[in-house]
C-alpha cells in the first residue's frame, strides 16, 4: 500500500486539482566545512576527515544565510548561501546541547532552539555569536516553536500540550492535555504560524489542529492513512501568509501541500536522493510567500523549493 502510495504521489504532482500550480526544485545545499590552504594541507598529509551534518530544522535569514540543527552532532550550524558553514555552536557557555530540534525566528531575526534533552529554549542572535537561556522548561520534551506577535508557541510533545512564553521567556499559559478530542493532543511535535493563527502538528493523532493564539479550537484537518491528505509519520510543518500548509511524512518521504482551509491539493517527493526526492525530510520553514526550504535530513542535506502560480 505505501509503493502504490508513492507512485500515486508522483503522478498526483503533476494532476493537481490546482493546475496552475507547481512545485519547482532549485537547488540543494549541502553544508561543509570552508575550503582553506590549511584544510588543503591537513588533506593531503593526514587524509580527508569525513564529516558531515544532519539537519533537522531549518530557517532562513534576509541575507541568506540558513541557520540549522544539527541531531548528529547535537549543535546549531550556521550556513551562508552556498552551505559553507560559518559557524558551529555546540554549548552554551560550559553547558553542551543535548538534544536541539526545533527552530524559528522573531521578527528581529534572533533565533530560537528548543533543546529536547535540556528541556529549555535557547536564545540567539543571528549571527549565533550570542546565546543565552530564554526559557527552562523541566520536565518537558520540547519541540516546534513560532511566534505570533509578542508570544513564543513551544510544543511539548511528553506533556502533550503546547506552552506559550512572552518575550522575556515567562510562561503565561498552555492549552491542551492527552487525548483524541478536538483541542487534544498525542505527541504535538511541531508549531507554524500564519495570518494571527496557529497551525499545531499533534502527530499521533495523524492530523493538524488550527487554533486562535489564546488556545480556541478553529478547526482540523488530516487522518491516519496511506490516501491524499492522510498522515503515517508526520514530522514538521510550515505555512506562508497565503495559507499554503506543508506538511512532512517520514513514513512516505514526502511533503502534502494543502490550501488554508486544509483541503489537500498534491504531493511532492518520494523516499530518493535525487531533486525533489528525501530521506526522512524532518523540517520545513518558508524563506518567503513562495519559497521554502527542506531539511533533507538522512540524506545530510537541505534542498530549496518554489511554489509557481500562487502569487507572490
Amino acid at each position: 500500500m505505501k509503493r502504490h502510495f508513492l507512485l500515486l504521489a508522483v503522478l498526483i504532482l503533476f494532476i493537481s486539482p490546482c493546475p496552475a500550480q507547481s512545485v519547482i526544485f532549485t537547488r540543494t545545499i549541502t553544508p561543509h566545512g570552508k575550503v582553506t590552504f590549511s584544510s588543503r594541507l591537513k588533506s593531503l598529509l593526514f587524509g580527508r576527515k569525513k564529516s558531515r551534518q544532519t539537519p533537522f530544522s531549518v530557517v532562513l535569514l534576509k541575507n541568506g544565510n540558513i541557520v540549522m540543527t544539527d541531531i548528529e552532532n547535537e549543535s546549531v550550524v550556521l550556513l551562508d548561501k552556498t552551505g559553507t558553514i560559518i559557524r558551529t555552536i555546540k554549548k552554551i557557555g560550559k553547558v553542551p546541547f543535548g538534544s536541539p530540534v526545533g527552530i524559528c525566528l522573531d521578527k528581529y531575526e534572533n533565533v530560537y532552539v528548543s533543546d529536547s534533552a535540556r528541556m529549555g529554549i535557547i536564545k540567539f542572535n543571528a549571527s549565533l555569536k550570542k546565546g543565552q537561556l530564554f526559557a527552562a522548561v523541566p520536565n518537558s520534551r520540547l519541540c516546534g516553536m513560532a511566534w505570533i506577535k509578542n508570544r513564543l508557541y513551544c510544543a511539548d510533545a511528553v506533556r502533550h500540550l503546547v506552552r506559550c512564553f512572552d518575550i522575556s521567556g515567562k510562561q503565561i499559559f498552555s492549552f491542551g492535555k492527552r487525548g483524541t478530542d478536538t483541542g487534544e493532543f498525542n505527541f504535538p511535535i511541531d508549531i507554524a504560524a500564519a495570518n494571527g493563527q496557529l497551525y499545531v502538528l499533534d502527530a499521533l493523532n495523524f492530523r493538524v489542529q488550527i487554533f486562535t493564539p489564546s488556545g480556541k479550537f478553529l478547526g482540523t484537518f488530516g487522518g491516519n492513512g496511506t490516501g491524499g491528505g492522510d498522515f503515517s509519520k508526520p514530522k514538521a510543518i510550515a505555512v506562508n501568509r497565503l495559507g499554503y500548509v506543508l506538511v512532512s511524512d517520514v513514513s512516505f518521504d514526502n511533503i502534502q501541500v494543502f490550501d488554508a482551509g486544509g483541503r489537500f491539493l498534491y504531493v511532492l517527493g518520494r523516499r530518493g536522493s535525487g531533486p525533489g526526492q528525501f530521506w526522512m525530510p524532518s523540517g520545513i520553514a518558508y524563506g518567503s510567500a513562495t519559497t521554502f526550504l527542506v531539511a533533507d535530513t538522512y540524506n545530510h542535506r537541505i534542498q530549496q523549493f518554489e511554489i509557481k502560480g500562487i502569487g507572490k
